[in-house]
């Protein structure tokens, strides 16, 4: 079996100049379209937009790779990109629906995250994501802002990927 990479921008920044001719311009939902992936490498998502939610609707996708800064909301949107609740710590991710204590001492059920609603399960690559860099980083940190967290979907569920 071969693997076949199709990179695609949508050109909206004018970052896809750098590699004219290896970048396809195209918008990613005409590019899910198409092309059906099995795999779906997203880097850098852009602020306040989620693209996660086509990406599991397209029935070809096993699986989808996120690059850039998980659960602060600079990359994507926090609830529907990485299932972090707004209200929650920054790195504290909801993985399913469990039982709470409210300040009060009154229990409540967190809300599944769309990734799970939609039989995914989050998995944080932490090995890669020593090794990554960001423009975001400062000499201080201990590790650099950027990872790459994968999301896999549950073959025990319905809605498995289509054949293609």
């Amino acid at each position: 079996a071969s693997v076949v990479v199709r990179c695609t921008d949508s050109g909206a920044r004018g970052l896809h100049s750098a590699s004219p001719g290896r970048v396809m311009l195209q918008d990613y939902r005409e590019a899910l379209e198409e092309f059906r992936p099995h795999v779906v490498l997203c880097c850098w998502q852009p602020l306040g937009q989620d693209w996660t939610a086509e990406i599991r609707r397209t029935p070809s996708v096993v699986e989808y790779i996120l690059v850039g800064e998980a659960d602060t909301g600079v990359c994507g949107r926090l609830w529907e990109t990485w299932g972090v609740r707004e209200d929650a710590a920054v790195g504290c991710v909801s993985t399913s629906e469990e039982e709470e204590e409210d300040e009060d001492g009154s229990e409540y059920c967190k809300p599944t995250p769309p990734h799970c609603r939609d039989g995914f399960e989050r998995c944080d690559l932490g090995v890669l994501s020593k090794l990554q860099i960001c423009c975001t980083d400062e000499r201080w940190l201990t590790r650099g802002r950027s990872s790459t967290v994968c999301f896999r979907r549950r073959m025990d569920r319905p809605g498995e990927p289509a054949d293609s």
